[in-house]
């Protein structure tokens, strides 16, 4: 069995009640225990310190990219970028690879770090974003942390190699 100490909002789809849980949530094959006298089989949802029995809710947006199908890897590669614009414009795909989520949700995604417009201005032009903003970019689009690094790599490649050629 396993315990996860959150506090957790349960919320009751058949009779649109909300329950609060405070204390350890148990696990258990398929039955999850709220302390020791309620269970509930069935989907359980998981997000920061709540968690959900049942449908996730309408409310809850998914803000993660699913990876393709086995065999079908189609997320674009920032490492095949050349030049500026080509990783602007692999950054536009990615957007839309990962669901296209408005510049809104976007923003909300990022607690409003960034407005909605400047997601807009930054991954519609032609010029490389700071590199704060390609790290907001990546993480509201696909919601993992771990999509930062080919990124990174290629806006250093990029930015590096557009130095050395102004130096000479």
């Amino acid at each position: 069995m396993t315990a996860l100490p959150v506090e957790a909002v349960v919320l009751d789809t058949d009779a649109d009640a909300q329950r609060r849980h405070q204390g350890d949530v148990h696990v258990h094959g398929g039955t999850v225990a709220l302390g020791m006298a309620q269970q509930h089989q069935g989907d359980v949802h998981v997000h920061g310190g709540t968690v959900t029995f049942g449908e996730p809710p309408p409310w809850r947006e998914y803000s993660g990219a699913t990876p393709d199908a086995p065999g079908h890897d189609l997320a674009p590669d920032p490492l095949a970028a050349r030049t500026a614009a080509d990783l602007m414009e692999l950054l536009r795909e990615f957007r839309i690879w990962c669901g296209e989520p408005s510049y809104r949700q976007m923003s909300a995604r990022c607690e409003g770090a960034y407005s909605p417009s400047s997601f807009c201005m930054a991954i519609n032009k032609q010029t490389l974003p700071t590199q704060q903003m390609l790290i907001a970019l990546v993480i509201v689009c696909s919601g993992k942390e771990a999509a930062i690094r080919p990124w990174l790599t290629a806006w250093r490649r990029i930015k590096l190699h557009s130095r050395r050629q102004r130096a000479v």
